[in-house]
């Protein structure tokens, strides 16, 4: 899928922060805390970035 190369790309460069973050907007977590000493943490920009990937895919998600 095209569509999803973009997320793909954006969890290898930003690794689990982006998973849970995906998580839990889904409602499957209720937070995105992560207890790996040293784990990236999503700043601003790569939220703004993240909502602009999902809202691409958002025709694709159906749950």
């Amino acid at each position: 899928m095209p569509g999803t190369r973009p997320l793909i790309n954006l969890a290898c460069l930003l690794g689990l922060a982006v998973c849970k973050e995906v998580l839990v907007r889904r409602g499957v977590f209720g937070s995105t805390a992560i207890r790996v000493p040293g784990s990236v943490r999503l700043d601003a920009e790569d939220r703004r970035e993240l909502e602009q990937v999902l809202a691409d895919l958002q025709p694709l998600l159906r749950v």
